[in-house]
């Protein structure tokens, strides 16, 4: 997102909240993304 690619630009990293993740997992589930498109 947005708002990742300024912290990552800023900070070095991405500082991602709980409920970031959980919204990210949600939409990962729903558009069928597995576990091993991560490895």
């Amino acid at each position: 997102t947005c708002e990742s690619a300024a912290q990552l630009r800023q900070k070095g990293k991405i500082v991602a909240v709980g409920s970031t993740l959980k919204k990210m997992a949600s939409i990962h589930l729903k558009k069928g993304v597995q576990e091993s498109h991560f490895e």
